[in-house]
Formats: C-alpha cells, structure tokens, sequence
C-alpha cells in the first residue's frame, strides 16, 4: 500500500483495519506530526465560516500565483479547486487532528514499513527526527519536493523498489 500526503493517514487507518491484506506500506510525506500539516493546518486552523467566507478564495490566489512558477502547484491548485469545500475543510481538520506523535510510532511498530521524502524537503519536516530515531527506513527522493511522484516519477519508483528489494532479501 503506498500513500501520499493527507492520504498517508488513511493509508496508516487502512493497514491497520486490515494487516493481513497489507503487506507493505510506503508512506510518502504523509502528516505525522501537525507541525507537518502545513495546507491542512492553514485550512483547519480557520473556523468553516472563514473558509467558504474567503479563506479558500485566498489559499486558491497564493496556489495559482505559485503555479505560474511551478507546474506541480498549478497542479495541486486545480485539484484544490475541483473539490467541495466541505470535502477540503473536513479531511484538513481530521488529519491535523490525527497527526500526532503517536503516528509515529504507529509507523515505526508497523512491520514492513518505510517512509519517503522529496530530497529538496530534507530535514524540513518535523517529524523526520522522530522517524529517524525509531529506526523508521527513510528514502529521499533526488530533484523532488513533496509531489514527488510528478516531480521525478523515476528516483521515486527507484526508491520503491529499493524498499521492495530489501524486503525480499530479508525474506518478508
């Protein structure tokens, strides 16, 4: 099971409802830490009034000025934008809600499990300490930030594939 961003606590819920069927799980930059939840936390920390009353207009103004610069934020601003915004405003306050250092552990105690980072957020993100110290397996994503999987589609199959091989040659 491979999942990415606000996706990574499904994936985590997911895995656990149902561990027999799950028999790896790639976490890539999911929030683990609300310190982690930088969207999310500007989208939960607004009241849902302030959102539909102008807090999304905003956010959607700073994802397509962004965009002109950056073809994956464009992007993530058209995704942003095609989505309800009860849809948007309840899975932000449910993941920075869910994201908490428990996670963390969580991860680390799951068997076959790894976590994966866009190299250019290397050490950006709170939570890699955390993941680092549990001995959670950590992968980098070379010339990638968070949408790694547009960014270099290539090194991140590579690092999927190098967790693949390890376990293999571990026998799980």
């Amino acid at each position: 099971l491979v999942a990415h961003s606000m996706g990574g606590l499904v994936g985590m819920n997911m895995a656990a409802m149902a561990p027999g069927r799950v028999l790896s799980f790639v976490d890539m930059e999911g929030n683990l830490l609300r310190e982690d939840c930088f969207m999310t936390g500007r989208v939960a920390g607004m009241s849902f009034k302030d959102f539909i009353g102008g807090g999304r207009k905003e956010l959607e103004r700073e994802f397509a000025e962004a965009g002109r610069e950056d073809p994956v934020l464009l992007d993530f601003y058209e995704t942003f934008s095609a989505a309800s915004a009860e849809a948007l405003y309840k899975s932000a306050v449910h993941t920075v809600e869910g994201s908490t250092p428990a996670l963390v552990d969580r991860l680390s105690r799951m068997r076959n499990a790894c976590y994966i980072y866009g190299e250019r957020n290397r050490g950006v993100y709170p939570a890699e300490k955390l993941l680092q110290a549990s001995g959670v397996t950590l992968f980098y994503v070379e010339d990638a930030g968070h949408s790694m999987a547009t960014e270099n589609p290539e090194g991140l199959y590579r690092a999927i594939s190098a967790f693949i091989a390890g376990l293999e040659a571990s026998g799980n």
